[in-house]
């Protein structure tokens, strides 16, 4: 039998960038990692089931100033 391996692709910018201050997410193995690519060696992470309750949340208005 043979082995399939994950691939985890790089880093993704926001659709919303400007003037190359970014944040940047990438999937990992359970969850999403989350970076402001000015500061490429920070990073958040979040298990599934947190980054769509995040995502839910900004596209519900809740963050909205």
């Amino acid at each position: 039998m043979s082995q399939v391996e994950s691939v985890v692709p790089g880093w993704i910018k926001s659709s919303r960038c400007d003037n190359d201050l970014c944040v940047e997410v990438a999937w990992r193995d359970g969850g999403v990692a989350v970076r402001d690519n000015s500061r490429p060696g920070i990073h958040l992470t979040f298990d599934t089931a947190s980054w769509v309750g995040l995502v839910r949340e900004i596209r519900g208005g809740r963050f909205d100033r």
